[in-house]
Formats: C-alpha cells, structure tokens, sequence
C-alpha cells in the first residue's frame, strides 16, 4: 500500500508525545487499521484525505456489556488499557457496538494466537518466556525501549505469578500448542 509523505507524518505526529515502545506499537496498529479500512473502500494510495475517512469512521461508539466491563476491570493495571483499546478497535473492524463476555474471550484468543505465531517465528515449537529474552534482543523496538522491556518482564511476572495456566482455558492451550508443532 502506498501512502504518501504527509499521511505517514501525520500518523508519526499523532504519537510524538508518548513513549517509544507505544509509539511504534500503536502507530503500526494504526497504520494497519487504515490500511485495512482503504482496502475495503478500494483505495490503493493513502494520503491525509484517506486518514479523515477512515478516522470519521472509526468513530463509531462501542459499548460494553457488564460483564465484559467487569472482566476488564479484572485484568492487570499494566495492560487494560491496551486490552480496551484492542477489543474497541478490533469490534469497530467488525460493525460490533456492544463488546460482551463471549467476545472479549475470542478476541482475547485471537490477540493469543498472534502471539503464539510470533512465537514461532522466532523459531519456538513450545510455550516458554525463552521468546520475551530472544526479542528483547533481536528487535530493535524492544531492544531500544526500556519501557517494552519492562513491560515484558512484568507480564512474565505476573503470568508465572497464576501457576500452570491461570490466564487461559485447557482448549485454547491445546490450539496454540498444536500451532506451533505444525
């Protein structure tokens, strides 16, 4: 995809305020959302005009069930503001304006299994925080931002805090583990 001089600065200037680590995480979500919303409407070249279309339509309100807002509220302080923004955005992508229990739960799996393929892409056949230590030297966005660092060490922290699974069910364990010995 295409995108000129002036939408890549505006996407770059959107973040220049925050954090290394969630300038380039959110500023590659972003970019991947637009160019998602461009595919959609046939658009092969994204320029400023593009940007505002596809901001104007990502405005539209997502609500939660309580439920669901319950369960967030539940999740570490470190990561539930990203888990909000994930499961808003990721119901926007999909026309969705009310984001329930059974939702947050396959958008949760679909986030895990996005990891696990990076996790394989590293070249891992198992589960283990041998991949966290592996990015922590291999890519430069991690590897130049003490804050990413810090915060995988944090969810490596409280992961092993919950014992033998805790943060996910037997079924989705078993899926992820059958992907990464194919």
């Amino acid at each position: 995809m295409e995108w000129t001089e002036e939408a890549l600065r505006e996407i770059e200037n959107r973040y220049s305020g925050k954090a290394m680590f969630a300038k380039i995480f959110m500023s590659g979500i972003i970019k991947e959302d637009i160019e998602m919303f461009a595919r959609s409407k046939g658009i092969t070249r994204i320029d400023g005009e593009v940007l505002r279309a596809a901001a104007e339509e990502g405005k539209v309100m997502v609500e939660w069930a309580e439920d669901a807002w319950e369960r967030l509220q539940k999740a570490p302080d470190f990561i539930r503001s990203g888990i909000k923004k994930a499961a808003e955005r990721r119901a926007r992508r999909e026309g969705i304006t009310l984001i329930t229990s059974e939702l947050l739960t396959q958008f949760r799996n679909m986030a895990m299994m996005k990891a696990v393929k990076r996790i394989k892409a590293l070249g891992y056949s198992e589960l283990s925080f041998d991949a966290f230590d592996e990015a922590k030297q291999k890519f430069r966005n991690i590897k130049e931002s003490r804050e990413a660092q810090e915060r995988l060490d944090e969810i490596r922290e409280y992961v092993t805090s919950k014992g033998n699974i805790g943060l996910i069910d037997e079924e989705m364990l078993k899926k992820m583990k059958e992907y990464l010995n194919k």
